[in-house]
């Protein structure tokens, strides 16, 4: 259930993970395995990272409505 409340997250940061790996040739420094394995940390990571700090207080946000004094703005 919690890789489905990040998968967003994961959708969003995947593919720059990769095209950092990429670059900087992650494979040819520490093999496939090792870098399958970074990759896989450091997208979970960020991912969660990116969920708790961004996604749940936007929703948080967005329920809780509008903030008393900016009324106006709607």
């Amino acid at each position: 259930m919690f890789l489905g409340e990040i998968s967003f997250s994961t959708y969003m940061v995947h593919e720059i993970v990769l095209r950092v790996a990429t670059k900087y040739d992650l494979p040819g420094l520490i093999g496939v395995p090792g870098s399958v394995v970074l990759i896989l940390a450091t997208v979970y990571g960020l991912s969660y990272l990116l969920w708790a700090l961004v996604e749940t207080r936007a929703r948080r946000a967005k329920i809780a409505g509008p903030a008393r004094g900016n009324r106006s703005l709607l």
